[in-house]
C-alpha cells in the first residue's frame, strides 16, 4: 500500500511554500519568546538561590548578632547606671558642701552676735 505522489502544480507548490514559510516564521518567533522566558526564569532562579543563601547566612549569624547586641545594650545600661551613681554622689557631695557652708555661716553669725 504505497502512497502515490501526485505532481503539484506551480500554484499549489507556491501556496504550500507560503504556508510552510509562515509556519516556520511563527515557530522561530515562538522559539524566541520561549528563549526570553527561559532567560527570565534563569535570572529569577539565580535571584532565589542568592536570597536563600542570604537567609541561610542570616540564620547562621543571627545568634551571634543577637548576643553582640545584648552585650552592647548591657554595657550601655552599665555605663548609664555608673553615670547616674556618679552624678548622684556629686549631687550628695554638693549638698553636703552647701550644708557645711551654711552651718559655718550660721556659726559665724552666732559667734559674732554673742561676742
Amino acid at each position: 500500500m504505497g502512497r502515490e505522489v501526485l505532481p503539484l502544480t506551480q500554484q499549489e507548490l507556491a501556496e504550500q511554500v507560503a504556508v510552510n514559510t509562515d509556519n516556520i516564521s511563527r515557530l522561530f518567533g515562538e522559539q524566541e519568546r520561549l528563549r526570553e522566558r527561559l532567560h527570565t526564569l534563569e535570572s529569577d532562579r539565580a535571584t532565589v538561590l542568592l536570597l536563600a543563601q542570604k537567609v541561610d547566612n542570616l540564620a547562621r549569624d543571627l545568634p551571634m548578632m543577637v548576643h553582640n547586641a545584648a552585650q552592647e545594650a548591657a554595657e550601655k545600661v552599665a555605663r548609664a547606671a555608673n553615670d547616674a551613681r556618679s552624678t548622684s554622689w556629686q549631687i550628695r557631695l554638693g549638698i553636703l558642701s552647701a550644708t557645711i557652708a551654711a552651718v559655718a555661716i550660721l556659726s559665724q553669725m552666732v559667734f559674732n552676735y554673742y561676742t
